[in-house]
């Protein structure tokens, strides 16, 4: 058994691989000074772990099977700046993101799969070549939309009404997606925040793409040496060898799903994700019109009197009451919107 793994280098990333014996040796693709682990260990044979049960995601493939629980009630808040929410509002329909434009490191750059082998007869440069092909095909075809969940939600439900939820209440989410991480001249110094309910949202993803693979779910936060998230990262050659590319990749993202999409770096808890992802071409934007889904807009401090005019003008075109938000204190309070400073 021969276990090739991509590692940090000085030259960025080189490949290695351990023998039966645990002996490491260098497999390019070029001399490097230092390869780097971080302490990080793995099972000498691959090893197939129990996923999580995890009531609060759910995939949903065009045959009509649920793997998984379908969602319960509750709303869902996603933060973005004056300028995306009239071209959202103009629309009636979110843009989902292809996953190179996620923010997590972990989901935008290349994964590095661990390819177990049965002998030494992999080419060098096997673990990189086979990790981004097998990434490439597992996430090119994919698209996904962010929200943020109420702080004290349940793993299936959050507050019905925004009288009683917090999940607009995030600083960290208002500075880092609302535009106030900007510098002036850059945009608006202000925020905003789209309130849909879960399952109507849902369903209209559903409904806009029949026919496609369809996950929701809230996101986990995995520590590095997560035993569950590097179990969807070992890849049998065996295997791969004997389906193929797209066989063993289909495979791969039936059996680790919720590892693969609904999991980051617990660095990033403070956002209370949910998230919803749908298989999509690559070479097309992929829209979900949200009709009814919306319930609610909030304006943070900083937008200009024209962008708030604009944003409760077409707001109501969707029969969608508008909110501000200011701070006191510290403290987020929602306001009406003539209480903004301009």
């Amino acid at each position: 058994m021969v276990l090739r793994l991509v590692a940090l280098s000085t030259a960025g990333f080189s490949e290695v691989y351990v023998d039966d014996h645990g002996a490491m040796k260098f497999a390019g693709p070029d001399p490097v000074e230092r390869i780097f682990f971080d302490g990080i260990s793995w099972p000498t044979w691959p090893v197939d772990l129990p996923h999580l049960d995890r009531p609060d995601c759910f995939f949903f493939i065009p045959s009509g099977h649920y793997n998984g629980t379908k969602c319960g009630p509750g709303l869902l808040h996603h933060y973005t700046t004056p300028e995306s929410v009239v071209k959202i509002l103009e629309s009636g329909a979110l843009l989902l993101s292809p996953y190179a434009r996620a923010n997590d490191d972990y989901e935008r750059a290349t994964r590095w799969f661990d390819i177990y082998c049965p002998d030494e007869s992999g080419q060098p440069g096997l673990a990189m070549e086979l990790s981004r092909d097998l990434d490439r095909m597992m996430r090119s075809h994919w698209a996904f939309a962010s929200f943020s969940n109420d702080r004290g939600a349940s793993e299936t439900e959050t507050a019905l009404d925004i009288n009683d939820s917090d999940g607009w209440q995030h600083p960290g989410m208002w500075a880092h997606y609302g535009g106030r991480h900007r510098r002036a001249g850059e945009g608006t110094l202000s925020g905003t925040v789209l309130v849909f309910e879960r399952v109507a949202l849902v369903e209209a993803a559903m409904a806009a793409h029949k026919g496609k693979a369809l996950i929701f779910g809230n996101i986990r936060y995995a520590e590095k040496d997560d035993s569950t998230a590097r179990a969807a990262m070992h890849v049998s050659y065996e295997k791969y060898q004997d389906l193929g590319l797209a066989e063993y990749g289909c495979a791969h993202i039936m059996q680790f799903w919720r590892e693969y999409h609904l999991t980051k770096f617990a660095g990033w808890s403070y956002e209370n994700e949910a998230r919803l992802a749908i298989n999509a071409s690559p070479d097309e934007p992929c829209f979900v019109p949200f009709g009814q889904a919306l319930r609610h807009v909030l304006i943070g401090e900083g937008a200009t009197a024209e962008e708030i005019a604009e944003i409760e003008r077409l707001a109501a075109t969707h029969g969608v009451q508008v909110s501000g938000v200011r701070w006191r204190n510290g403290m987020p309070v929602r306001v009406p919107t003539d209480l903004l400073p301009h």
